[in-house]
């Protein structure tokens, strides 16, 4: 591989969705889903509000596990790793984008689309990487995911609003 894809491939994984702390907080799926699935079989005389809090906290919960698997996407390193483990990784936030866009989508519809949008050019920007991983398209490809970071920084921050 040239030294010039080496340098653009080593730009990829520092740029690789940049997403902050902010947002939902610490998401504890075991404790929280049993609280809310506790919670919504003995509140069922208290009806609608205890069904809003427990798909709150599902919504929540799911930003939570799309902050984590962003933050593992953000760790490979596309030089020692390759392209591969970016698809891998990238491929867990998609589902992580497709479970909070099913949870979020009529709250916070503006958000939810661009980035389902950004997840869709990052795909075609991967796989033109991996077609042809050279200065450009490497380029292209961290253009997408550096988008992608701030869209979902974005989504997550609004989707925390109701954390």
């Amino acid at each position: 591989m040239s030294r010039r894809v080496l340098v653009a491939l080593a730009a990829v994984p520092a740029a690789v969705l940049v997403v902050g702390a902010g947002g939902c907080g610490s998401s504890d799926t075991g404790s929280s889903a049993a609280a809310s699935s506790g919670g919504a079989s003995a509140g069922s005389a208290s009806g609608g509000s205890t069904a809003a809090a427990s798909s709150g906290q599902a919504l929540c919960d799911t930003a939570g596990d799309l902050r984590t698997s962003v933050t593992a996407l953000q760790q490979v390193d596309v030089v020692q790793q390759g392209t591969d483990a970016v698809q891998q990784a990238f491929g867990q936030v998609s589902t992580d984008i497709s479970t909070l866009a099913d949870a979020a989508r009529a709250q916070f519809k503006p958000q939810v689309v661009q980035v389902q949008a950004d997840r869709d050019a990052v795909q075609a920007a991967l796989a033109a990487a991996k077609a042809a991983p050279n200065v450009q398209t490497l380029g292209a490809l961290r253009v997408a995911v550096q988008q992608l970071g701030r869209d979902v920084q974005t989504l997550l921050s609004a989707v925390g609003s109701t954390c």
